[in-house]
């Protein structure tokens, strides 16, 4: 049977459904939240992480074979937006973008669409990354071990990684903590299966087992924390800016060698 993985990035995607699940949308009516998203300083400063940190980790993966990245994003993303992610995808026939309308209720019509557009019997991973994080250069090759018909309908969490703390206005990290954090979302994965004879998928999509802090309520996880993962960057526009910062700044710090043994990626390199 096939195998493959789905990459899904949520990049400034729009949602009156789930609208509240992110912190740049609370407190906020949907108009001010929309205005708020589609902010072109906010974007570009969005789209130049997304490029030298998310982008380049896939980028300088060990293993890329049998991958598809889709970024989903909203349909009225600003045109010079839509434009400069265009040109992304050129020099990378991996990586796709969905324009969803703000009225769509979830991702999985989406992400449905996709995993049948291989049309064939798959065995799959779909996978949470966002739009400023980073993944191991080994990532998709660890992935790739667990994409096994034992484990359909399992969910596989790469529990350890790195802060990266970032400084905007030094363009550069100021510090790198080690982060052991089980079920965090980035590159949080579940592994399903879809029989394109009987057009019917084994489960739902790794957003549809919900809050990531809690997947485990709902499918048997995969706990794997043997080598760091991914590294999250902390800096002033993130949109959970504030939420973990006590508790990152106890952590202990790690050397820059020590990083980019199991990391690469251009704010790293620079």
């Amino acid at each position: 049977m096939n195998k493959h993985i789905f990459v899904f990035i949520r990049y400034s995607v729009v949602l009156k459904a789930r609208k509240n699940n992110w912190i740049v949308g609370r407190e906020e009516d949907f108009d001010g939240y929309k205005s708020r998203v589609f902010d072109i300083t906010r974007l570009k400063a969005r789209r130049a992480l997304f490029e030298k940190v998310t982008l380049s980790s896939i980028d300088r993966q060990t293993e890329m074979s049998n991958v598809t990245v889709v970024l989903l994003t909203s349909d009225e993303l600003p045109e010079v937006e839509i434009d400069a992610l265009r040109v992304l995808t050129k020099s990378r026939p991996w990586l796709k973008i969905k324009e969803l309308n703000e009225e769509e209720k979830n991702y999985e019509r989406s992400i449905n669409e996709e995993v049948k557009s291989l049309d064939s019997d798959l065995l799959y991973a779909t996978v949470r990354l966002d739009d400023d994080d980073a993944l191991a250069k080994d990532y998709f090759a660890r992935l790739g071990m667990f994409l096994d018909e034992a484990n359909v309908n399992r969910l596989v969490s790469f529990g350890m990684g790195y802060a990266g703390l970032f400084s905007e206005q030094h363009n550069g990290f100021t510090d790198f903590k080690r982060y052991y954090y089980p079920k965090i979302a980035i590159g949080l994965a579940k592994i399903s299966k879809y029989n394109k004879e009987k057009d019917s998928f084994s489960s739902g999509s790794i957003y549809a087992d919900g809050k990531h802090t809690i997947v485990d309520q709902r499918s048997v996880l995969l706990l794997d924390s043997r080598d760091p993962a991914f590294v999250r960057l902390i800096h002033s526009s993130a949109d959970t800016v504030g939420v973990h910062d006590k508790k990152i700044a106890k952590m202990d710090s790690v050397e820059l060698d020590e990083v980019s043994s199991h990391f690469d990626f251009e704010l790293l390199t620079k």
